[in-house]
């Protein structure tokens, strides 16, 4: 499994996810904004519905990402996102995302965060922060 990699030459880091449900034909976006020692910058859930699959589900988060970016006048960046359909396993690097899309998808809602992150996404983010930590 891969962890949380350190940016290179870049401001900020850019991870996202999407959870999806089928039957209901509905997602959960998530995006988690960090510096480049892993600080969380921002962050943000959001629920859709009408959405017709799992990679209509991963566009919407990239894209949802990106504007975000766009929004807070962030420029220089490094995205990242997975996809299960594609590689079929849960990354480390982009854990705290998933956890994030997870839970927005089973609660239904939409967050957003400046210099925080929800409650049930924390431990993984401090997991992630102290493992940069490690690498200095």
């Amino acid at each position: 499994m891969e962890r949380w990699k350190r940016m290179r030459n870049t401001c900020v880091k850019v991870n996202f996810d999407a959870a999806y449900r089928k039957n209901e034909e509905s997602s959960c976006s998530s995006i988690l904004l960090r510096d480049l020692r892993g600080r969380v910058i921002a962050s943000k859930i959001t629920f859709h519905e009408n959405i017709p699959s799992p990679f209509t589900a991963k566009a919407v988060a990239c894209a949802m990402a990106l504007k975000m970016c766009l929004d807070l006048n962030i420029r220089s960046l490094e995205a990242e996102g997975d996809s299960l359909n594609v590689i079929k396993k849960q990354r480390l690097a982009n854990g705290a995302a998933h956890q994030l899309a997870n839970e927005g998808i089973k609660q239904r809602t939409n967050i957003f965060l400046m210099n925080d992150v929800s409650e049930f996404a924390e431990a993984m983010v401090e997991v992630d922060r102290r493992w940069i930590e490690a690498l200095d």
